[in-house]
């Protein structure tokens, strides 16, 4: 699912900035910052709490945006933060020191609003995002969050889409105990967590059922805006990011 830019004839970035830890795991040497063929642009849904519109400026072209959470259209708003840093981790196209850099910053983003101001969701919101997927033509959906019931309706929607050759990619909780929901799905791929040695974290779920998938989600480092419009790094290890990073 990585696409590096000297492989394709692109022209990339080659200053020396220090890239995340996880650039060197997955074998990133450049990051593909300049369009090759319009025609061979990947869609990636993210399904969560929304976008922030500070990070807009961060990404080659503008995400489009869906609230599901809302009858009403929405402008960029995320209210828990989550949403952004997985757009972030995705396909921010930042080559300035001390930033954020997406893997993939050539994807075209599709943010779709699952989660209310606080975090919260349900079948029927899920549901809802998941519809307006199957109406699209995405590539890929990306589901940085987990339940732990197994949902009829929700799988319904998975296998829907897919049947349409969609990649399904769920994180799967960080709890040490079973695969959440929709990562134990059988349309989904279950992204666990792994750490800066190549090792599965001790957090990330697991299961006796189904083979997860490892991919770097320790010690990753986010952007924050505080109140006074400074930006504020931190560093957070979850299969959120893991999922993102897979992505």
């Amino acid at each position: 699912l990585i696409l590096i830019g000297s492989m394709l004839g692109v022209s990339v970035y080659t200053s020396r900035i220090e890239y995340p830890w996880y650039f060197d795991s997955l074998g990133v040497t450049h990051r593909q910052v300049s369009l090759g063929n319009p025609d061979e642009t990947v869609d990636v849904a993210v399904l969560d709490s929304g976008l922030a519109s500070w990070s807009l400026p961060y990404f080659k072209t503008e995400p489009t945006y869906y609230d599901a959470t809302s009858e009403h259209t929405a402008s960029f708003t995320d209210g828990t933060g989550h949403g952004t840093d997985i757009a972030l981790l995705i396909a921010s196209a930042s080559t300035k020191k001390n930033s954020i850099y997406g893997v993939a910053p050539l994807v075209h983003l599709h943010i779709v609003r699952v989660m209310n101001s606080v975090g919260l969701t349900d079948t029927e919101t899920i549901h809802k995002g998941l519809t307006y997927c199957k109406n699209q033509n995405y590539d890929i959906i990306n589901m940085s969050f987990g339940r732990k019931s197994f949902d009829d309706t929700i799988e319904e929607d998975l296998k829907e889409l897919k049947e349409k050759d969609v990649i399904l990619n769920s994180s799967v909780g960080d709890n040490n105990e079973e695969f959440t929901y929709p990562a134990s799905s059988s349309y989904t791929y279950a992204v666990q967590t792994q750490d800066e040695d190549g090792k599965r974290d001790a957090n990330t779920n697991t299961s006796s059922t189904k083979q997860g998938i490892l991919c770097p989600g320790e010690n990753i480092s986010l952007l924050r805006m505080n109140e006074g419009g400074e930006k504020v790094f931190q560093k957070d290890t979850a299969s959120s990011y893991a999922c993102a990073i897979f992505t």
